[in-house]
């Protein structure tokens, strides 16, 4: 039999980047709308492999032309808190589904020129052909706008396909293909490109998830020279439930552009 139930969820994360001024830079993180209800973003094997909303797209104004190469590379503090509204369905037994709405905010504690806030809709579906073997379709389509620098707001969209396998009752990988496309109000600021992720997941108790995973992205700018930046991310993560309805989670990335 088909049933549905309310998604409400909420979560606020604090990261360091020893490099804010790289390209990528000003919203890194992937909201948990993208992930599908009833696993926490690190479960999911996304939270840090995500489409990377924002438009990141050049230098810093209070560092002039400097664009985060070198040794001297500045590092800063940002919070972000998020939130999310929906609904989340079964139909029979091997097929399940979610649309909600999310919302955003993202504080950097020196380089303003990043905060920011996000607004969007997310859906998606998994079939499962068998208790070893899932694949699922996402998208999400919003809009960011960014306190201090107009040029940079704009909107976002991003369709992802995702293969999952359980090769053991502890542990499971994850392949996704993606593609996203930002529209800015300045165009230098605008991109569209694949990313590609591999993750995997494993339980070490019922309580706590330990994660690895490795993405490749390639963004087209619009920008006089036609930038196109591509970038290799590697992380490992930790997932710990703390109640049926809380959890936090630890995450360590080496990126390289």
């Amino acid at each position: 039999p088909a049933q549905a139930e309310l998604i409400l969820g909420a979560e606020a994360s604090v990261t360091y980047e020893d490099n804010i001024v790289g390209l990528l830079s000003g919203g890194a993180s992937l909201p948990a709308s993208s992930v599908p209800q009833g696993m926490s973003a690190m479960q999911a094997g996304i939270k840090a492999f995500g489409p990377g909303h924002g438009s990141g797209g050049g230098a810093a104004g209070g560092q002039g032309s400097y664009i985060g190469a070198g040794s001297q590379s500045p590092g800063d503090l940002s919070a972000t808190i998020m939130a999310e509204l929906g609904v989340s369905g079964e139909a029979g037994d091997r097929f399940t589904f979610y649309a909600l709405g999310y919302c955003e905010r993202t504080d950097y504690q020196e380089f303003s020129e990043y905060d920011q806030a996000a607004a969007g809709v997310s859906a998606g579906a998994t079939l499962r052909g068998s208790d070893a073997f899932s694949a699922s379709l996402y998208g999400s389509g919003g809009a960011r706008r960014y306190d201090n620098d107009p040029d940079r707001d704009g909107e976002e969209y991003s369709g992802s396909a995702a293969l999952k396998q359980h090769v053991t009752g502890d542990l499971w990988l994850r392949e996704v293909a993606a593609y996203d496309v930002y529209r800015a109000s300045y165009r230098d600021f605008s991109y569209g490109g694949p990313a590609y992720r591999l993750a995997a997941g494993y339980d070490l108790t019922d309580d706590l998830l330990v994660t690895a995973g490795y993405r490749f992205q390639s963004r087209q700018y619009q920008d006089s020279a036609t930038t196109v930046l591509r970038t290799r991310t590697a992380l490992i993560g930790t997932d710990y439930d703390l109640t049926d309805h809380w959890n936090a989670w630890l995450g360590y990335e080496r990126q390289t552009t």
